[in-house]
């Protein structure tokens, strides 16, 4: 095969059930990344498995309100929103789990979204200290160069975990996962995501296979220092 890398996008974000008319929102991502064991052994790359998108500012969004059909209330510019950024070779799986949340106090400030999200989680406010600087290097437009941030598996379940809990604000929440292990399922593919529950809506993606001279170059790693991991009881 000639392409060396799967890159998921988002392209747009639907409401099929009756919500606000006009709201502000963010949308939280995080993709992982399975691969068929070969040594048994962890390598360099492993920490670029679980990678996670995070709106640097929240959004207005409109609902159409048109009878009979679903609403586009946003759409992302040229190639979508680059969600994650994986090498094709050797993948078995990608599991995606994505969230619209809503942003209560129209801040327009990720860092406020997140001080609001972990409030109450004791340790967490200093997971959010650490992705700040992270989240503020992300462009604030759709634009296929926006950047995702690589995490340890544990950090990204428990942000999930923090974002799942806060019902009030999750609009839309989609979940699942996609089978690469045969190479002919490598193939380009447009995907309704979380169609099917129970919530307000469902994410529009892409996912392409394709050469870039590195998978991993819009991925910026998040390091957490030893001590943050003992706090946040992170092996």
């Amino acid at each position: 095969m000639s392409h060396n890398t799967l890159q998921i996008y988002l392209n747009e974000i639907m409401f099929d059930r009756a919500t606000l008319e006009v709201m502000h929102g963010y949308v939280a991502t995080f993709a992982s990344a399975s691969v068929v064991p070969r040594d048994g052994k962890a390598g360099a790359d492993d920490e670029c498995r679980c990678q996670m998108y995070i709106s640097p500012m929240s959004f207005r969004v409109q609902r159409e309100n048109v009878a009979g059909r679903p609403d586009r209330i946003h759409q992302y510019d040229g190639d979508g929103l680059l969600l994650a950024s994986f090498p094709s070779k050797d993948l078995e799986s990608v599991s995606l789990t994505s969230f619209f949340i809503r942003d209560h106090s129209r801040s327009r400030d990720t860092a406020t979204l997140l001080d609001s999200l972990f409030e109450g989680e004791g340790q967490g406010q200093a997971l959010v200290d650490a992705l700040l600087p992270l989240v503020r290097m992300l462009p604030n437009g759709g634009l296929a160069a926006s950047a995702v941030i690589g995490l340890l598996p544990d950090v990204a379940r428990l942000i999930a975990r923090v974002l799942k809990n806060r019902r009030d604000a999750v609009k839309i929440y989609a979940d699942g996962s996609l089978n690469f292990r045969d190479p002919a399922k490598q193939v380009d593919s447009a995907q309704e995501w979380g169609k099917s529950r129970s919530d307000k809506g469902y994410f529009n993606t892409t996912w392409d296979f394709c050469t870039t001279r590195d998978p991993y170059a819009p991925v910026h790693r998040l390091t957490l220092p030893q001590s943050l991991k003992e706090r946040l009881g992170i092996d």
